[in-house]
């Protein structure tokens, strides 16, 4: 993974941190250490503050992934506006391709999402949860948390292991190879398991996201034999399978990459989180 932008002036000592997985918060004088398992508050969705796990430390600068699903929604609506309905299995179920998805279009969008293909609406996904008129998931970070993302190349590859294509993102979603048994990230079945925020178990239309149980959400996988199928980690097992990107009760829990290394505050701990 390749992050592109950097701050100036980086010490040659955070880079020697970073290579023993260690970062560093606060002024020059403090050297507070910053590790991988580390929790950090950044950002904000549903008037909530969202809660990070630091799973990476890329050039001395933190990769995120969200703790809990902060909503659940569908990777890409059905192309033809009718979900099921359709000549094509990507009119009928949408487009399993990262780079294509509605859900990358609002990831990466601060207001009102310029979609470039169909929309999330109601009739183009199962399970209720469109959101083709909610500004985008960047809308809740302040404009000095917003600078602080780096545009990281991400290697998208499908349930064979084929690279598919590489893009350039703010806010992405997890890998196979990230997440997967003996992934980059060490983790297994369970340690894959997630559970909603209240916030996401409140707004899902299909009631079925419940606090405190662990849910599935989605990954950037393309499954390898079709068009319209996405990897996701299953509800309980957490089991990576597949289902159709137009799902909207498929959960989402983001990742990023930021660029700054300025917390003000915390421990890194879940009860105190490093806070930017």
């Amino acid at each position: 993974m390749k992050r592109i932008s950097r701050l100036p002036g980086l010490l040659i000592v955070l880079l020697l941190l970073a290579s023993m997985g260690f970062s560093m918060v606060g002024t020059a004088e403090e050297r507070i250490p910053m590790k991988v398992g580390d929790y950090v508050e950044f950002g904000s969705y549903l008037e909530a503050r969202i809660l990070w796990r630091m799973m990476e430390i890329n050039d001395g600068f933190p990769l995120l992934w969200s703790e809990y699903i902060l909503c659940a929604k569908c990777f890409d609506a059905a192309e033809s506006g009718t979900a099921g309905k359709g000549s094509r299995d990507l009119d009928k179920y949408g487009c399993n391709i990262w780079s294509r998805s509605n859900l990358r279009e609002w990831l990466n969008s601060a207001g009102r999402v310029n979609w470039s293909t169909q929309p999330p609406t109601s009739g183009a996904i199962f399970k209720n949860n469109n959101y083709e008129n909610e500004d985008g998931f960047l809308k809740g970070f302040s404009a000095s948390e917003r600078g602080l993302l780096a545009k990281t190349d991400r290697r998208i590859a499908d349930s064979n292991g084929k690279y598919k294509e590489t893009t350039q993102d703010l806010i992405f979603l997890a890998s196979d190879e990230e997440v997967g048994d003996g992934g980059r990230w060490g983790l297994n079945a369970e340690s894959r398991k997630k559970t909603p925020t209240m916030q996401a178990a409140n707004q899902d239309r299909n009631g079925q996201l419940q606090t405190g149980s662990s849910y599935l959400y989605y990954l950037d996988m393309p499954y390898a034999a079709g068009s319209c199928d996405v990897g996701r980690v299953a509800v309980g097992s957490g089991i990576i399978n597949y289902d159709a990107a137009c799902d909207g009760g498929i959960g989402v829990a983001p990742a990023l990459h930021l660029s700054g290394i300025n917390a003000i505050s915390g421990n890194g701990t879940k009860e105190n989180p490093w806070r930017y």
